[in-house]
C-alpha cells in the first residue's frame, strides 16, 4: 500500500467554509442591492415631479391657470416622460386653479405602497416627501 503524500480536491471543512463566505456575502449585497433599486425608483419619481412642475410653470403661462391630467393632451404633452408607462408610482395632480397646484406620486408597487412624495406650489423651493424617504433623495433640510 503506497500513500500518496498529498491528496487532491478539497477537503469538506474548506468547502464548508467557503459556502458560508459565499452566503455572508450574499447576506449583506442582496439587501443593499434592493435598497439602490428602491431609492433609484423614488429619485425618479421626484424628477418626474420635477419635470410637473415645469410643466404647470408653463400651462400657467399660456392659460393664466395651472393644469391637471382632465386638460388632456394640453397638459400631459408638456411632460417630458409618459403619466400612465409608470410602473412603480401613479401620479396625480389634486388640485387645478389660477392660485395654487397640488402634485403627488403614490407608491403603488411592493415597498413603494404608501410612499408619497408631493409638490403643492411652484414657488415652494422643496418638494415634501414621507420622512422615511428624506434620507434617500437627499432632501433632509425641507420641512
Amino acid at each position: 500500500m503506497s500513500r500518496h503524500k498529498f491528496s487532491r480536491g478539497f477537503s469538506l471543512i474548506e468547502l464548508l467554509i467557503v459556502v458560508a463566505i459565499i452566503g455572508i456575502l450574499a447576506a449583506v449585497a442582496v439587501p443593499a442591492y434592493f435598497n439602490h433599486v428602491l431609492r433609484t425608483r423614488q429619485a425618479d419619481a421626484y424628477h418626474n415631479l420635477l419635470d410637473i412642475r415645469a410643466a404647470e410653470e408653463m400651462f400657467n403661462t399660456m392659460y393664466n391657470r395651472y393644469g391637471s391630467f382632465a386638460d388632456g393632451n394640453t397638459f400631459t404633452d408638456l411632460l417630458s416622460f409618459d403619466i400612465g408607462d409608470s410602473k412603480y408610482y401613479a401620479y396625480n395632480v389634486l388640485s387645478a386653479s389660477t392660485v395654487a397646484f397640488t402634485a403627488e406620486a403614490l407608491g403603488k408597487y411592493k415597498k413603494l405602497t404608501g410612499n408619497k412624495i408631493w409638490i403643492t406650489d411652484v414657488k415652494d423651493p422643496c418638494i415634501k416627501v414621507e420622512s422615511e424617504l428624506k434620507n434617500s433623495l437627499g432632501l433632509e433640510n425641507c420641512p
